[in-house]
């Protein structure tokens, strides 16, 4: 055995004559730069200055990287959302004025957000129809949409116009929601 040395022969020793460290000790961080104090046998062995060995920049930054896009991805995706919810059936039946209801929701967890510049629009190709707060419900935003008789079939998209807090100045925002369909059935085929 390297470290231990044998009865009768002498230890073994380093460069400055002191005992050399056992095997193991050679796997330690190099990092660090410590004294040593080591016990064995009843002889007090010291090592001392173990010389500093820090990685190059090159070989931090992806690692580091992949800690704050883990640590922040979270503090996102909780923080900072808002959600249109579509309340519109996917089928109505066909009426005699030729409008139809559409609502949905604005949800939000965003603080930057200013509630009373909030403005919903619903968008029919290129029509834009401007939508109104609903008066049971907060959140909630309708509008009757023109359909033509010809037609079964609606596409359209909520837009919600907002302001949000930002230094020096607040700032225009907006967000479009998906695309969604509503299907106009005659009151005689709804029954089948």
């Amino acid at each position: 055995m390297a470290g231990k040395g044998r009865a009768g022969s002498p230890p073994r020793r380093g460069a400055h004559g002191v005992r050399a460290l056992p095997s193991g000790l050679d796997l330690w961080p190099q990092p660090l730069v410590f004294l040593l104090n080591w016990k064995a046998k009843g002889d007090r062995i010291g090592a001392v200055g173990m010389r500093l060995v820090f990685p190059s920049p090159f070989e931090i930054m992806p690692k580091m990287k992949k800690i704050f896009i883990l640590l922040v991805l979270p503090l996102a995706l909780a923080g900072c959302s808002s959600t249109i919810i579509n309340l519109t059936p996917g089928r109505l039946a066909r009426n005699s004025d030729g409008t139809y209801h559409v609502e949905a929701a604005w949800r939000t967890t965003e603080q930057a957000i200013r509630p009373e510049t909030i403005k919903p629009w619903v968008i029919v190709g290129f029509d834009s129809y401007e939508m109104h707060p609903e008066q049971v419900v907060s959140d909630r935003w309708e509008a009757f949409v023109p359909v033509p008789a010809d037609q079964n079939l609606l596409h359209y998209r909520f837009r919600f116009d907002f302001s949000r807090n930002t230094i020096p100045a607040r700032v225009a925002d907006s967000k479009l929601s998906q695309g969604y369909s509503l299907e106009i059935v005659d009151k005689a085929a709804e029954g089948k």
